[in-house]
């Protein structure tokens, strides 16, 4: 028979009650495994997207992926067992969000980091949509990683990872914390390499910024009569801008690396799961 809306539903299970049903638990299980994506990947979702924008993505790619897992899945016919198992899932697919994440963020540190250092904390200001803190730079570097995310295909990658995942440990499975110990490990890892990217990214700024403050200490002691504090604000300002500037190619080129090993992960994750 013929399919409904391409996705590889009969139209005879609109007469079956209990199918109707099944189907319903799949297409939920399969969008707590999506969900995290909305709300850590940067790649996918901003903080300011509303919460309706974010259920019609989790929808939409729920669709998109349903019949991969409709074809793995196991049988979900215990009712009583759905919310663990919606848990289990929301779990696991932020583990995901989180590792291919965490170049995004670790750019959006990098900026913060640089804007702290070259005294612009000042210009931090609530964002009124969600009442959050926001940096210039953080937010530049942010917005250009996601540039440079899309731009170069590595979203197609992520979410053919995430079909990967549905094969790989399929959805109704009585999930075993356990189980995930190797991607909770690969995880933590990622977290410190996250940081230390964050670092990485900000060091050039850094650099400058440190050796003109020792420049106008050097001038502060030689001649004390001279304001160096009030002169060095906007040479601070200026200088940090200029560094990073200066090492922009350098910093795309160090995030795609960082994209390709943050992918490169998240499919080591996944096949560390145990087949079903």
């Amino acid at each position: 028979m013929s399919a409904l809306l391409g996705i590889g539903i009969d139209l005879a299970w609109l007469q079956d009650a209990e199918a109707l049903r099944a189907l319903a638990a799949r297409l939920l299980l399969v969008s707590c495994r999506l969900a995290p994506l909305t709300l850590i990947a940067p790649w996918l979702m901003l903080k300011s997207f509303p919460f309706a924008l974010r259920i019609a993505v989790v929808v939409s790619l729920g669709l998109a992926l349903h019949p991969p897992a409709l074809e793995a899945s196991a049988s979900v016919d215990r009712p009583w067992a759905l919310l663990s198992l919606a848990l289990f899932e929301v779990l696991l697919g932020s583990v995901f969000a989180l590792v291919v994440a965490l170049p995004l963020h670790a750019a959006e540190w990098a900026g913060r980091w640089v804007d702290l250092w070259r005294g612009a904390s000042l210009s931090e200001a609530l964002l009124p949509t969600t009442s959050s803190s926001t940096s210039p730079l953080g937010d530049l570097f942010l917005l250009l990683a996601i540039l440079l995310f899309w731009s170069s295909g590595a979203h197609r990658v992520a979410l053919s990872l995430y079909a990967d995942s549905l094969l790989a440990l399929p959805i109704g499975s009585v999930g075993e914390l356990q189980s995930l110990r190797p991607a909770l490990l690969a995880l933590l890892r990622l977290l410190a390499d996250g940081l230390a990217l964050s670092l990485v990214l900000a060091l050039p700024a850094g650099a400058a910024i440190l050796f003109a403050e020792l420049a106008l200490g050097l001038v502060a002691r030689s001649v004390p009569a001279i304001p160096v504090y009030f002169a060095a604000m906007p040479l601070r300002a200026a200088l940090g801008l200029f560094a990073v500037a200066l090492a922009s190619v350098w910093l795309l080129r160090t995030l795609f690396e960082a994209f390709a090993l943050a992918l490169s992960q998240l499919e080591q994750v996944i096949r560390s799961l145990p087949a079903r």
